[in-house]
C-alpha cells in the first residue's frame, strides 16, 4: 500500500510558512501537528522504503524545530 504524505507535506510547509512571518507560536502548533501525523503514518509503515521517508522527514521536523527555537 502506497503511503499518503500530502497532510504531512502541507503541514511541513505550514511552518515553513510561520518561520518566514516569524510566528514562533503558530510555528510550534504546526510542528507539533505534524509530529502527530509523523506519529500515525509510521506506525502504519510496513515497507522500509517508507520507514527511510520517515525518518527524513522526522529530521526535517527537528531541524525546523531547532530553527524555531
Amino acid at each position: 500500500m502506497e503511503m499518503n504524505y500530502s497532510k504531512l507535506k502541507a503541514t511541513i510547509q505550514a511552518v515553513i510558512d510561520c518561520l518566514v512571518v516569524k510566528d514562533q507560536t503558530g510555528a510550534a502548533q504546526k510542528l507539533q501537528e505534524a509530529n502527530t501525523i509523523l506519529e500515525e503514518l509510521t506506525d502504519f509503515a510496513v515497507q522500509d522504503e517508507d520507514l527511510i521517508t520517515l525518518s527524513k522527514y522526522r529530521l526535517l521536523l527537528e531541524q525546523l524545530a531547532l530553527k524555531n527555537g
